[in-house]
């Protein structure tokens, strides 16, 4: 019985030696702690990349992300059904009890399929296309996002007419507004889906995250200014926007969270995120 107890004893210490630094499998720390994010399909490309890092120097943390748009990142929020929100854009007014805190800034992309022989977009040709009707060259066709995207709050919010209105004021029933038009926009609901509509259909455009194009479309230069880092850090090219994250305003702040938050604001987080595609703080 002695024998048998001792080879025990020796077959765990065995599976919790480390080796080269490295934690053999018996040894691995259990995931007992969650954190639940939510929010843009814009911010969660990236936020994913953070996770899996952070993941990496806690053992015992679980970050899930859940993907829906900005209203819901707020909703889930402000309810604490999540313990952070992902937002693509600033706060509205109406949207109290949080608090934001900026992550990172995002150049919005206006983008064709690979094959299109369309290079450029000015900001008048949207507003024709969106609001007119109008092709831009062999592009008759646009998408736009759902109800509650930061994103297609955004866009509304920069694409503007000759007399400088928005797309934002022209589409509000409030002020009397119309929307798109049913026969030139379709309305997506998230940032994959319009990227991977633009990518199978010649003469369609949308617009997505930077840190989101991927391979199979191409961005286009806009007003004549091409969409790099460079460009977007200068101001030259017009499209940018912040990234936030939020949580509930007067709530505690759980540990776990604020490490992740913390981590997120580091050096380390924000190299993450410029590899991501996004510009850094």
């Amino acid at each position: 019985m002695k024998k048998k107890s001792l080879i025990r004893i020796l077959v765990a210490a065995i599976a919790c030696l480390v080796v080269g630094g490295t934690v053999l499998a018996g040894c691995v720390k259990k995931k007992t702690v969650t954190i639940e994010i939510s929010g843009s399909s814009s911010v969660s490309p990236v936020m994913e990349k953070l996770a899996a890092e952070f993941e990496k120097l806690h053992k015992e943390y679980e970050v899930k992300i859940a993907t829906s748009d900005s209203g819901g990142g707020v909703k889930d929020a402000q309810e604490g059904t999540s313990d952070i929100g992902m937002v693509s854009r600033e706060l509205k007014s109406s949207e109290t009890g949080l608090t934001a805190t900026q992550i990172c800034y995002d150049a919005l992309a206006i983008i064709v399929s690979k094959d299109s022989d369309l290079n450029n977009v000015t900001n008048s040709q949207l507003w024709g296309l969106y609001v007119e009707n109008t092709p831009v060259g062999s592009v008759n066709t646009a998408i736009s996002r759902e109800n509650g995207s930061g994103t297609r709050d955004f866009f509304n919010e920069k694409v503007m007419n000759p007399s400088g209105g928005n797309l934002k004021d022209y589409l509000d029933p409030s002020k009397g507004g119309s929307q798109y038009s049913a026969a030139v926009v379709s309305v997506l609901s998230s940032t994959s889906a319009v990227r991977e509509e633009v990518a199978v259909t010649n003469g369609r455009i949308g617009y997505i995250s930077f840190g989101s194009i991927g391979s199979n479309v191409k961005a286009l230069r806009y007003d004549g200014v091409e969409l790099t880092i460079a460009n977007a850090k200068s101001g030259s090219y017009d499209l940018v926007r912040p990234f936030n994250i939020v949580t509930k305003e007067g709530a505690e702040i759980k540990s776990e969270v604020q490490e992740f938050i913390d981590f997120i604001l580091s050096a380390d987080g924000q190299k993450i995120i410029e590899k991501a595609g996004c510009i850094a703080l």
